[in-house]
Parts: C-alpha cells; structure tokens; sequence
C-alpha cells in the first residue's frame, strides 16, 4: 500500500510538472509551443537514445543454443518476410520463422546440441539462398549474416567473373 501511495504521489508530481511547462511540442506543430498557432503540420515522433532501428546485426544472443542472424540482399539491403526453417541431421524441421522489417530471424528457444542445417525461402522467388550447416554444443552462437543471390547478381557473375 506504500508503494502505491508512493507511486501515485510521484505520478500527481510528473503531471504537474508537465502541467507547468510552457512549451510543450504536441503533434501537428513543430517548434511551437500549444498557444501558438502552428505554421507547419507534421507529426513529432520522440526517439528514445538507442531506440533508433538500423539493419545491423542482431545482438548476440546470451541463451547458448540460440539461432539468430539478419538476412540481405547483394547490396546489402535487409529481406523481410524471408522464411527460415532450421532442420536437424536427418533432414526433419525443428524450427521455422520469418525475417521482420530488418532481416533479423531468431529462434525463441534454445536448440538440443547436434548438427542443423538452415534453409531460406523468398515467397517472392526473387531471392536464393545456399544452405547453411553448423553445430550446436552448449555455447554461443554469433549472429548469422546471410547474402542471397537474385538475379542481377547472378548476371554480375556471370560478366565479371
């Protein structure tokens, strides 16, 4: 009961304080403060330091036996809704997932140790992706980084090498 009292007091303190403050931005005006009219329309989106999103790699994983990694196209662009089906040794589907927004893929739990194989499907077919094999032993696994060929790199290949 404390504790909620103490919370209440603290939160009754953060509204009056923002209550008091004159120029406060709200969205639809940029640099104005709320008794202004504003002079141009868009909306403010406040960032949070580190809650900026890039398409690097994923961050390690501190579970041993996690399957992570991001997935790109030859330019280095990421591939979303990419489909990853991670099989054991004799070929049967032990987990399966897709790439979000920036490529990433990550299994939720932790595999059994052996060796796996991870295959990858663009629904789109603009994408291949050669198999990757690895083994799993109670530690660590670094962040895959996985580069597909389309067509046009294939086509590069084909001219320059």
């Amino acid at each position: 009961m404390e504790q909620k009292k103490l919370l209440e007091e603290q939160l009754l303190a953060l509204n009056k304080k923002l209550s008091e403050q004159q120029n406060i931005l709200t969205p639809g005006s940029v640099g104005t403060p709320n008794n202004q009219t504003p002079q141009v329309s868009k909306t403010i989106r406040t960032v949070s330091p580190g809650g900026e999103k890039s398409a690097g790699l994923p961050e390690t994983p501190e579970v041993p036996n996690i399957v992570t990694g991001i997935i790109k196209d030859p330019r280095g662009n990421p591939l979303s809704n990419i489909l990853v089906e991670v099989k054991d040794n004799a070929g049967n589907p032990v987990r399966a997932f897709k790439t979000n927004g920036l490529g990433h893929f990550a299994s939720a739990t932790p595999l059994v140790n052996g060796s796996y194989t991870i295959e990858f499907e663009d629904p789109k077919g603009a994408n291949r992706f050669d198999i990757v094999s690895f083994s799993v032993e109670g530690s660590i696994i670094l962040p895959l980084e996985i580069i597909s060929t389309d067509t046009r790199e294939e086509l590069r290949r084909e001219l320059f090498n």
